[in-house]
């Protein structure tokens, strides 16, 4: 037995990586949107700021990067970094 059976095709973790990164967006924007803690306005203002943040970022990054790419890989990072942000206790009141 040689070591091709344990090889992984470069196309199952294409799609794994694809299908948790797309869950980890949804669970994201579920606890979102159904946080009591957080008012409306908050929420839309964190959502619009996340989008611009998307498209500035489009805008001046290289044309290799494209808003698929910024979508599948830094919106799940941003929202780890949010989530840790509210586990950690630190808040997000704009008053």
């Amino acid at each position: 037995m040689g070591s091709g059976a344990f090889d992984k095709p470069y196309f199952v973790g294409f799609m794994l990586a694809l299908a948790f990164s797309g869950l980890a967006i949804l669970l994201f924007f579920g606890w979102w949107w159904f946080n009591r803690g957080l008012s409306l306005w908050e929420k839309l203002a964190g959502f619009s700021l996340l989008v611009l943040e998307l498209v500035l970022a489009g805008r001046f990054a290289h044309r290799s990067v494209t808003m698929f790419t910024l979508w599948m890989i830094g919106v799940p990072v941003v929202a780890s970094l949010i989530v840790g942000k509210e586990f950690a206790g630190l808040s997000y009141r704009l008053r």
